[in-house]
């Protein structure tokens, strides 16, 4: 039985997810066992919004194989089904991380970012020369800054709109800071995510988590990750109107 303290969730929201969630769940699944330190019990939670593809169907067969998978139905929008899931999981782990199930964020970035979120005693010397400076803090939330993008993986659109609505972030929650508001690639220790009082429903989920965790004075880290297409070519499922909600949302909860 693995230690309290060593319990890790690696939580994917999907939603018609049918084309990525196989390659994503296999690649999650061999990267954990062979990059995540031994020490460390883990599940891989897939939180389906009510799929009408094949999504669950391709996660079930999978869960069926390996005991480490586990489904869970949530509601709808990915802000609700992302509260229901922190919900479901609240005293089963001590570190949760989240990714997007469209296969635009990898895994691997579970075991490079986990170690930011550690007691800065428990660090190797390899992990003390990686970090730098930042093997002395440990932080409450660390996420993905995507700093390499794979070509086509994001619009111009999407690029010039995610860096106003990060600028604009910093400027309104300052002293707190990210370097890229709409990551979907976040890690927390749980008892900091618990902590948080998130009410966002859908896409504003990732503003929600950044400014509940700014007003608290949780410590941020974004580290860089690299950014790729979706699966198929599937375009992004945010837009214009989105951003508008997104800042509005920032608005809405720095002074509320």
């Amino acid at each position: 039985m693995t230690k309290a303290g060593n319990r890790v969730m690696l939580l994917i929201p999907t939603l018609n997810e049918e084309t990525a969630i196989r390659k994503l769940l296999n690649n999650a699944l061999n990267t954990l066992a062979l990059t995540l330190p031994p020490k460390y019990d883990y599940n891989i939670v897939v939180a389906d919004g009510g799929s009408d593809d094949h999504t669950e169907t391709i996660v079930e067969s999978i869960a069926m194989r390996n005991d480490t998978v586990k489904l869970i139905h949530v509601p709808h929008g990915k802000g609700n089904g992302v509260r229901a899931a922190i919900h479901w999981a609240k005293g089963q782990y001590d570190y949760i991380f989240m990714l997007d199930g469209d296969g635009t964020y990898s895994p691997k970035n579970v075991p490079a970012l986990l170690p930011f979120l550690e007691e800065p005693e428990s660090h190797t010397k390899w992990q003390v020369q990686v970090m730098g400076k930042d093997s002395n803090t440990r932080y409450d939330i660390v996420c993905g800054a995507r700093k390499a993008r794979a070509p086509g993986a994001m619009s111009r659109a999407h690029v010039f709109g995610n860096a106003i609505l990060t600028v604009f972030a910093d400027l309104l929650y300052w002293p707190s800071f990210t370097s890229d508001l709409c990551t979907g690639m976040w890690g927390f220790r749980a008892s900091a995510l618990e902590e948080l009082p998130l009410v966002a429903e859908r896409f504003e989920l990732e503003a929600d988590l950044f400014s509940c965790a700014a007003k608290k004075g949780l410590r941020i880290y974004c580290g860089p990750i690299a950014y790729g297409a979706r699966a198929n070519g599937d375009r992004a499922k945010l837009r214009m109107w989105d951003g508008v909600l997104i800042a509005w949302h920032l608005v809405k909860r720095r002074f509320t």
